[in-house]
C-alpha cells in the first residue's frame, strides 16, 4: 500500500505540480519529511514490528486526498454553474485545511517511537525538543509565522498568541476582541430585549437590507450574538461570491417587494431601499435607529405579542 501511494503521489505531482501535496510539503516541510520516513519504515517492517503497527488507515486516508483531488479536477473541467464550480473548488481548501495535514502526524511519530523503544530515549527527547523549539522553517520574505497554515516552533506560537492577546484576533472589525463595536452591541441589546419580552422566538427571521455579507463588516454578525436568523438582501452579489451563496438566504434587491409583502416581523436596514419602495412600510415602528448606521423597524403586530 505504501508503494501504491508513493507511485500515485509521484504521478499526481507530475500531472499537477501545484496540487494538495505540493502545498502540504511547502507548508509543513519538517512534518512531511518525518512522515515520509515513517511510511517507508512501515512499508519495510517485517515480523513482530509489522504486526505491531497497521499503517493502512493512514495510507488509505492519504490516497483519498489524491483520489478526491483527481475527481475534482475532472469535474471542474466539465464546466457547469457557478455554484457547482465553487463546490468543486472548495474540495481543494477542505482537503488542504482539514483532512490531509492530520494524517502525516501518525507516520511522522513512527521513527521517534522506534528509536525510543530501542533505548535511545534521551536522544529522542533532545531531538524532539530541538525540532519543537527552534524555528527551522526560514521565512526570508515574511516577518512572522502564519498561525493557521504553516508549521512553526513553540516560541513562534507563543509570539503569535501574545500578539493575539494584545491586539485581538478579528483585525479589521470595529473591535478586534468582540468583532462588534458599540453601535452594533447596542443593536444586539435591543434585539435581546425583544427576545426577553417573548416577541422574538426561535422561528423569527429578520429581513436585512445589507450593504454586503462580508463576515467582518458591520451588522453582519448580529445573528451570532442573538441566535436570530438573518435574511440578507443586497444590491449586488460579486461574481466571486455567486457560487458560495447559492442555495442560501442571501437575495438581491429586486426580491425586496416580495419579501416585504410577506410582512416580516423585523427589518434591519443598513442601506436605503430602492426608489419607489416605501420604507419603512406602513404598520411598522422604529425601535432602533442610529444615524448613518442602521434602522430597525418592527411590525406593530409583532410588538403587540
Amino acid at each position: 500500500m505504501v508503494a501504491i501511494f508513493a507511485a500515485a503521489l509521484i504521478y499526481s505531482l507530475t500531472q499537477n505540480p501545484d496540487g494538495i501535496f505540493a502545498q502540504i510539503f511547502e507548508q509543513f516541510p519538517i512534518l512531511s519529511a518525518f512522515a515520509a520516513l515513517g511510511l517507508l519504515y512501515i512499508g519495510a517492517m517485517r515480523g513482530r514490528d509489522a504486526r505491531s503497527i497497521d499503517g493502512s488507515p493512514v495510507v488509505i486516508a492519504l490516497l483519498i486526498t489524491l483520489l478526491v483531488e483527481a475527481i475534482g479536477r475532472k469535474l471542474g473541467a466539465l464546466g457547469g454553474s457557478n455554484a457547482f464550480q465553487s463546490d468543486i473548488a472548495d474540495l481543494h481548501y477542505k482537503l488542504d485545511e482539514y483532512w490531509t495535514p492530520v494524517f502525516p502526524d501518525l507516520p511522522a511519530a513512527v521513527p521517534f517511537a522506534m528509536v525510543f523503544n530501542r533505548g535511545r530515549r534521551a536522544m529522542v527527547v533532545a531531538v524532539l525538543l530541538a525540532i519543537l523549539i527552534y524555528p527551522w522553517y526560514p521565512r526570508p520574505n515574511e516577518n512572522y509565522a502564519y498561525y493557521d497554515y504553516e508549521e512553526h516552533s513553540i516560541a513562534e506560537d507563543w509570539g503569535i498568541d501574545l500578539t493575539t492577546a494584545a491586539n485581538g484576533y478579528w483585525v479589521g472589525t470595529p473591535d478586534p476582541r468582540w468583532m462588534m463595536g458599540a453601535r452594533e452591541m447596542y443593536l444586539v441589546h435591543v434585539l435581546q430585549q425583544e427576545q426577553d419580552a417573548g416577541r422574538i422566538t426561535m422561528k423569527t427571521h429578520i429581513l436585512h437590507l445589507a450593504q454586503d455579507v462580508i463576515v467582518w463588516h458591520e451588522c453582519n454578525r448580529f445573528s451570532v450574538y442573538t441566535g436570530i436568523m438573518d435574511d440578507p438582501i443586497v444590491y449586488d452579489i460579486p461574481g466571486s461570491d455567486v457560487g458560495w451563496l447559492a442555495g442560501g438566504r442571501v437575495r438581491q434587491m429586486p426580491a425586496l417587494p416580495n419579501a416585504l409583502a410577506a410582512h416580516p416581523p423585523y427589518i434591519l436596514a443598513q442601506v436605503p431601499a430602492p426608489i419607489g419602495v416605501k420604507f419603512p412600510p406602513d404598520d411598522y415602528d422604529l425601535i432602533f435607529q442610529s444615524r448613518g448606521f442602521a434602522a430597525l423597524p418592527a411590525a406593530r403586530s409583532s410588538l403587540r405579542k
